[in-house]
């Protein structure tokens, strides 16, 4: 499914944690990881702590690569609990922050082919 990318509020100094946690630990940029985990709230894997969001002075938007069914999916599950996708994505964010949400990475090698 392609991947198209979507705007979210955050607080700045969380994203910037974020992105050099994701940098870290797998190597991939924020808008990468950041899809995955909206993804993973969209579909029921992951739910955030209400607590985990700051009260921030500034949120900024910011890019995130996701597919469509995704995004709402994840939108769809934000409204049903009251909330908006901005906000459970930043408390998301924290968690990853903390390390309590880890980003698992599957490498798929495909078969050689006869030349």
């Amino acid at each position: 499914m392609p991947e198209r990318q979507h705007s979210l509020y955050v607080d700045t100094s969380v994203w910037k944690r974020a992105g050099e946690k994701s940098k870290q630990r797998d190597g991939r940029p924020i808008g990468w990881t950041g899809g995955r985990l909206v993804a993973a709230y969209g579909h029921g894997r992951i739910t955030p702590d209400p607590a985990d969001n700051p009260a921030a002075a500034s949120r900024t938007a910011k890019l995130i690569r996701i597919g469509d069914a995704d995004w709402t999916a994840a939108e769809h599950r934000a409204a049903q609990g009251g909330t908006s996708i901005s906000a459970a994505f930043e408390a998301l964010l924290v968690a990853y922050c903390d390390g309590r949400l880890k980003i698992v990475t599957t490498v798929v090698q495909e078969p050689a082919t006869a030349a």
